[in-house]
């Protein structure tokens, strides 16, 4: 109750038990919300949510009473708005998603209003408005997945020619030989251009970790059009480990594209992390998947921990998740949450794939197919296929 970090992911189990009917959950998210504490909003959002519908909400009133402008009010109305979008009323739609901008953070929620606002406009015949919510969101989120929908060969404010080195702010100590130190130094340092060379150099001595987390710290003050740029963009995508990655990608027929993208979301390049679920590595396998996969390659007891090994099972198991659900939006949900849950979530008559993709009900599955898709089309642009 008092907003320490596992509040927000707290507050969403209580809500799934509740729903699911647990007397005890719905009685404690009720107290949450009740109560003037930082949690409050979360638990009036996941009551509100369960009477998304409903001609009169007490606990809608309340959350829009309590923090109108919060991001736990711009999630109902994106919630809302989509209820009414899949009921064919694409203005009201509109409407709630219009008023959920006021609160929705930068970022990947952001750009999911500014897209489908162009959607629903561009359905109401309203061409001109559809095109403005374009423009929006190229400006506003041009590296989102949203906008890579819209412009395939991305915004016009992601300039992407091809992989260039970041050559500003390098320190002396590098001509003299000392690129581990410059890199320190750099560091040290703090500024902005410093840090974006140093997570350079960490890439070049392969500490891919090190140059993801450098490349994000001089992210928070590098000008936006810096971070557009596509030596910057190489930095905060960095093709790791490639040998290992181009060797799994043509053994299995998968775009290294979509491979450095999955990794890139699973674990940040660092082979030696391990989530709170038990998955490990690169590609963040599960011990028993990872036991499958090498069964069927013939790899006996296989490391999953060693980085070539755990790449090349990553590799295997998306692509049967691949050849069986046909496009990589599916494979990822299914690499994220299992076949099982994909084969459930069928694809409705009528329903387009970015529908579907939206519909996804568990909400970290939601997420991660969508910013590994929006990692996905940077990567491919980085590569030169702007198809």
């Amino acid at each position: 109750m008092g907003g320490a970090s596992y509040s927000a992911s707290s507050v969403a189990r209580l809500a799934s038990a509740s729903a699911s009917g647990v007397k005890g959950a719905r009685e404690a998210l009720e107290g949450i919300a009740s109560g003037s504490v930082p949690t409050a909003e979360a638990a009036l959002a996941a009551l509100a949510k369960g009477e998304i519908g409903a001609p009169a909400s007490p606990w809608r009133d309340e959350l829009f009473r309590r923090f109108p402008a919060g991001a736990g009010s711009s999630r109902l109305r994106w919630e809302t708005g989509w209820a009414l979008w899949k009921s064919g009323e694409a203005a009201k739609a509109s409407a709630e998603w219009e008023q959920a901008l006021g609160g929705v953070p930068e970022g990947l929620e952001r750009g999911r209003l500014l897209y489908w606002l162009s959607r629903a406009a561009r359905k109401t015949g309203d061409e001109s408005g559809a095109r403005d919510w374009e423009k929006k969101l190229a400006s506003m989120e041009p590296l989102s997945v949203y906008a890579w929908r819209v412009f395939p060969k991305g915004p016009a404010e992601v300039a992407i020619k091809g992989r260039k080195t970041w050559n500003r702010g390098a320190d002396p100590l590098e001509s003299w030989g000392f690129p581990v130190y410059a890199r320190l130094r750099l560091e040290t340092r703090g500024n902005p251009e410093g840090l974006a060379r140093a997570a350079w150099l960490a890439a070049w001595n392969g500490d891919f970790p090190e140059s993801v987390r450098l490349a994000a710290r001089s992210a928070s003050t590098l000008p936006k059009g810096e971070l557009r740029s596509e030596a910057f963009l190489s930095l905060a995508h960095p093709r790791a480990f490639e040998a290992e990655v181009l060797k799994a990608a043509g053994r299995f027929g998968i775009e290294p594209s979509l491979l450095w993208a999955v990794m890139r979301q699973e674990s940040a390049f660092d082979p030696g992390v391990v989530s709170s679920a038990g998955a490990v590595g690169l590609m963040q396998l599960m011990p028993a998947t990872a036991r499958d996969e090498a069964a069927r390659l013939g790899l006996g007891a296989a490391d999953s921990w060693e980085p070539s090994t755990n790449i090349l099972l990553g590799a295997a198991h998306l692509s049967r998740h691949l050849k069986e659900f046909g496009c990589p939006e599916k494979a990822l949900a299914a690499y994220n949450a299992g076949g099982g849950s994909v084969r459930r979530w069928a694809q409705e008559p009528g329903e387009s794939l970015e529908e579907w993709v939206e519909g996804i009900s568990y909400p970290e599955t939601n997420e991660y197919v969508r910013k590994v898709m929006g990692n996905y089309f940077v990567y491919k642009a980085l590569e030169g296929k702007k198809e």
